[in-house]
């Protein structure tokens, strides 16, 4: 008799307290914390969204039954009548690419030391919160880490030291600690096809079935394909790595949410069938100028001004975006990359954008691939 599971089973994002690339900075009283944080934020403005964690300081008289958050440009200020929910962290702080948080209140994946002897006392009590350690700051006051420091440490020379002057240095370690998400491949393969005719998957335009002409072109570049497909295309795909649809009757939109669902912590490289043309060499051009600080990278497209959804890249804060969306009615993956921030992509060459959806489009299609090849030879 098979256990019983009252709940599905599935991939949790890789979170901390309030976001995915979060640093406790303590160590120093709160003013020298939020003066640093500030330098910090003003130099990663022009490339990244960032977010200061703080607890409301001074009175609260105006507060007391009042819940949430004040929210000042871009830093928060907590003061909350209830404990902590996570989840409502995470729907908050999705879109930053780095939280900050005033270690001296709340706990956060990594921590960031400075050497202040104000809360040299203060900090050998909060040994406990001093889980990840990647960066110590020194002081003029101190420039030496402390001994319980260092015995608190694990791999203590590993850990990159810096003046609390030197806010460039500072900021470029926190900038090349980031998580960068791994890029992984989709190519979808689930449609009905139903104006083609026939399963454009099947149709062979480089001397084997589209859909595994891709999967084998991706994983020759190094990135991990997969093949979104329907439960009943699972016995012709036998070998290949499979997503199917858990978002039932929702298209694209459906295959991408089912990939986060799959693996959320992941970019998702997005390909479809319908692209006979599409190369190597787009697919990289596509990686190389990937900005996995914005939501996605895709190529604009200059017929329509639009960007082609299809043929892009979708970094992890774009599930929640989905999944919000989705709740005001809309499965559009266009209309998605259009209302949030992205990377548009523009190229002269635009003839591998030519998607192919019907029998005269697949004639013409045809036509052009022989004459290319008959050119070449």
């Amino acid at each position: 008799m098979k256990e019983h599971k009252k709940h599905a089973k599935l991939s949790q994002p890789n979170f901390g307290t309030f976001s995915k690339n979060e640093y406790a900075f303590i160590g120093a009283p709160c003013d020298r914390i939020k003066q640093l944080v500030g330098e910090l934020m003003a130099l990663s403005s022009l490339e990244s969204k960032c977010i200061y964690i703080d607890e409301t300081h001074g009175p609260t008289k105006d507060l007391k039954d009042w819940d949430g958050a004040i929210k000042n440009e871009d830093s928060i200020d907590i003061h909350s009548t209830k404990p902590f929910n996570r989840n409502s962290n995470w729907r908050d702080f999705n879109d930053y690419d780095f939280c900050f948080v005033n270690g001296n209140h709340f706990k956060s994946k990594k921590q960031i030391v400075i050497l202040d002897p104000k809360k040299k006392e203060s900090l050998s009590k909060k040994l406990d919160k001093l889980t990840n350690v990647v960066m110590v700051i020194a002081t003029d006051e101190c420039n030496e880490a402390y001994e319980f420091l260092t015995d608190n440490i694990e791999n203590e020379s590993l850990i990159r030291k810096v003046h609390i002057s030197d806010v460039s240095k500072i900021w470029e370690i926190i900038k090349s600690d980031f998580e960068i998400p791994k890029l992984k491949a989709l190519v979808l393969a689930g449609g009905k096809s139903q104006r083609m005719g026939k399963d454009k998957g099947l149709i062979e335009y480089h001397g084997k079935e589209q859909r595994l002409f891709l999967y084998d072109l991706l994983e020759n570049m190094d990135v991990e394909p997969y093949i979104s497909c329907r439960q009943d295309q699972i016995n012709e795909l036998e070998g290949r790595k499979l997503i199917t649809d858990k978002f039932l009757g929702l298209g694209p939109f459906g295959a991408i949410a089912s990939a986060f669902m799959e693996d959320p912590d992941a970019a998702w490289l997005v390909v479809p069938c319908d692209l006979p043309f599409i190369s190597k060499q787009n697919l990289l051009h596509l990686i190389n100028n990937r900005k996995y600080f914005k939501n996605a990278t895709a190529y604009l497209n200059n017929e329509t001004s639009f960007p082609e959804p299809l043929i892009s890249i979708w970094e992890p804060k774009m599930y929640l975006n989905m999944l919000g969306f989705l709740a005001q009615g809309y499965s559009c993956p266009r209309k998605v990359l259009i209302n949030t921030d992205v990377h548009l992509i523009n190229v002269s060459d635009q003839s591998f954008m030519m998607n192919v959806n019907t029998p005269e489009e697949f004639a013409d299609a045809m036509s052009k691939i022989k004459l290319t090849i008959h050119a070449k030879n």
